[in-house]
């Protein structure tokens, strides 16, 4: 029995088949699709319709607030410098 890519084993049409935890070639369909990705554009629509809500509760303070939390998520990707490693005192230098 000819053995496929990290031996599987081949199915008959010759691809090799999934192993567990792994989707079969087609078994999503357009529906299943559709629905996945509305349930990922959920959360971010939400804010989109609320934000105006929130800024007219909260006054000129909502939109400065996400403002200043663009600004510093804006400084996340900067690397943070190494820690320096910790020298214990001595009694001779202390």
């Amino acid at each position: 029995m000819a053995m496929a890519s990290r031996g599987r084993p081949p199915s008959a049409s010759g691809a090799p088949q999934p192993s567990r935890g792994q989707l079969k070639s087609g078994q999503l369909g357009t529906w299943d699709l559709t629905i996945s990705t509305v349930a990922n554009i959920g959360p971010g629509i939400d804010f989109y319709f609320a934000f105006g809500v929130i800024a007219v509760t909260a006054g000129v303070g909502a939109p400065l607030t996400i403002i200043a939390a663009g600004i510093a998520v804006a400084f996340l990707p900067r690397p943070a410098p190494a820690p320096r490693p910790l020298t214990p005192a001595t009694a001779a230098t202390a």
